[in-house]
């Protein structure tokens, strides 16, 4: 599981803190591997806000890392609010 500041993207090489995210998951692949998991929590507390929760474009509450991994094509969000 990643659960992290955005801020440290900024150690990893890229024209734009996208691009830093992509080079960083990239070097998290490399240790896993292609079969590996990576977990990274995207909460949007909607649920106990009685919002309601669109795993689509319900975007997450929990810091700009989240926020990246949203906008990646390279996560499937579960569909629970909560977690």
């Amino acid at each position: 599981m990643i659960h992290g500041n955005a801020l440290s993207l900024l150690n990893f090489p890229g024209d734009n803190i996208v691009d830093r995210f992509e080079t960083f998951l990239d070097s998290i692949i490399d240790c896993i591997g292609r079969d590996g998991s990576i977990f990274i929590p995207s909460f949007t507390y909607s649920a106990a806000n009685g919002e309601v929760f669109d795993p689509s474009v319900s975007l997450p509450r929990v810091g700009g890392f989240a926020n990246l991994a949203f906008h990646s094509n390279r996560f499937e969000r579960t569909v629970d609010p909560m977690f």
